[in-house]
């Protein structure tokens, strides 16, 4: 897996590539905010570059893509991965 290439990443904020109105998007910034998680929402509709970089990472032009702060990449991720991932019960 790649290193994380922003100053958020590597400080251990979890990326959020997505879309503002994706359902998915909204519900997986919801639960990080809720555990107090801190994330970044990287918008993939106003900025080209964020696009292709969640193609990359994902596979595809799916969202939500989440890079958590260990440089795992999660697409589409139901709430119970994020919280395995992050080592957490809800």
């Amino acid at each position: 897996m790649s290193t994380p290439t922003t100053p958020a990443a590597r400080s251990g904020t979890v990326l959020v590539y997505g879309k503002a109105g994706c359902a998915d998007t909204r519900r997986t910034l919801a639960l990080l905010t809720e555990l107090g998680v801190p994330a970044e929402f990287l918008d993939v509709e106003a900025d080209a570059a964020l696009a292709a970089e969640a193609a990359r990472l994902g596979g595809g032009p799916r969202v939500p893509v989440v890079r958590f702060a260990d440089g795992a990449i999660e697409v589409e991720p139901p709430d119970e991965l994020v919280l395995a991932r992050l080592g957490r019960e809800h």
